[in-house]
């Protein structure tokens, strides 16, 4: 199994700690714009807690961007927290007011939200995988 990190340069830039924890020779670290474009030959795109920072445009152009890369029979993986329904409380409650306040248009989406997002993006959502954390996993593959 091989995988790449791709994130700004300026992140990627400090990857060091993957020299020692000895992943280097199966983990290739790129520097980029997700929102220009995404590395090419991956059979899984995951993106993780990286949509709630932006609005439905630009998280939908994320997405995009992975469909566009995607062999036949790949997939796009979303790290995520998930709004409960009006009146559960949960992290994500207290987590999207973090969200509106720190990254314009960035907001903890409903499951109807993301799978409007995916739509949107070319996508269907095909399972939403409850985690031990307050993230979910949402898995989508191409609509087509």
């Amino acid at each position: 199994m091989r995988g790449i990190l791709f994130d700004k340069p300026s992140v990627v830039g400090r990857a060091a700690a993957l020299e020692i924890d000895r992943v280097r020779d199966r983990c290739d670290v790129v520097g980029g714009d997700m929102l220009m474009s995404v590395p090419a030959d991956a059979d899984l795109y995951m993106v993780k807690r990286v949509l709630m920072i932006w609005s439905d445009h630009e998280a939908v152009r994320v997405l995009k961007n992975c469909v566009a890369r995607l062999p036949p029979g790949g997939k796009v993986l979303a790290v995520e927290m998930v709004m409960p329904p009006v009146g559960q409380p949960g992290p994500a409650t207290t987590f999207d007011i973090l969200m509106l306040l720190a990254n314009k248009g960035g907001r903890i989406r409903t499951e109807a939200e993301f799978r409007a997002l995916f739509t949107a993006a070319g996508l269907r959502l095909d399972r939403v995988i409850p985690t031990g954390s307050p993230n979910v996993l949402l898995e989508g593959t191409p609509a087509t």
